[in-house]
């Protein structure tokens, strides 16, 4: 699944609980582009990529 700020007009709440609602799903493959993600949600993910001065990092 592939979203592009996917949550970005939702409430903290709200963009929360949809992001560990998705993170569940057995055999889901996420791809998130994203400005904004709460360090709440982030370490839900198995890896994450930051774009930053023209490089992609692993983070």
């Amino acid at each position: 699944m592939k979203t592009d700020e996917g949550t970005a007009s939702l409430d903290p709440k709200t963009a929360a609980d949809i992001h560990r609602t998705i993170l569940q799903v057995p055999d889901l493959t996420v791809i998130e582009v994203d400005h904004n993600i709460s360090s709440e949600i982030l370490p839900l993910y198995s890896s994450h990529y930051v774009l930053e001065d023209g490089g992609l990092f692993v983070k």
